[in-house]
């Protein structure tokens, strides 16, 4: 990708990647295990930060599959700064069959550090390189893509129930999410990762 074009550039919030769908595709496949491609899945689709994640693995009966949802109570929700202590995480079709898979392969989540080297190597090798590849990457990407995908669609009104999911203000989503330069064909690739998110 050409960095002297800002619509094909890597997109960048403070120091964090936001991944196009394309990007998100190439970098999935640059993961060597299937294992580690379902947890960087379930890690996206969720919208977790990780330390959530790893608690959430724990706890394999806050997440409803019938309901496309995950409740995360507030042993779960351990981030200082944050005003709401648990909330409700809504899920995609997709979404929701990706925690599903998380639950069935039993292999334990790294820690955040390996974690982390593992999503540097992966990024190494996929070719889209370690620019602002963090742990946050997954969550924020998939905020940004909800806000683009519904917010676009249904305006305002969908904003604040991402917001709610998400465990941010609306705020954050105003400095840090919205109006990111996504184009035509990153809204249209997102489609199949967002559709039954309600």
């Amino acid at each position: 990708m050409s960095n002297d074009d800002p619509f094909n550039s890597p997109i960048l919030v403070g120091d964090t990647r936001i991944l196009r769908p394309c990007e998100y595709k190439q970098f999935k496949n640059g993961i060597p295990k299937n294992n580690y491609r379902v947890m960087f899945d379930a890690a996206l689709c969720s919208g977790m930060r990780y330390n959530e994640f790893l608690e959430f693995q724990k706890n394999p009966k806050w997440f409803n599959a019938t309901e496309n949802r995950i409740y995360l109570p507030k042993i779960a929700v351990r981030k200082k700064k944050i005003k709401r202590k648990q909330r409700w995480i809504k899920l995609s079709d997709y979404g929701s069959q990706a925690v599903s898979s998380f639950f069935n392969i039993k292999q334990k989540l790294p820690n955040r550090r390996t974690w982390y080297e593992n999503l540097l190597r992966w990024a190494e090798r996929s070719g889209i390189g370690i620019e602002g590849i963090t742990i946050k990457m997954t969550r924020k990407t998939y905020e940004c893509w909800l806000l683009e995908y519904y917010g676009s669609i249904k305006g305002e009104d969908n904003i604040t129930p991402i917001l709610l999911s998400q465990g941010h203000t609306r705020d954050t989503a105003i400095n840090h999410y919205l109006s990111l330069p996504f184009t035509v064909k990153d809204h249209s690739d997102m489609s199949y990762l967002m559709e039954g998110w309600k």
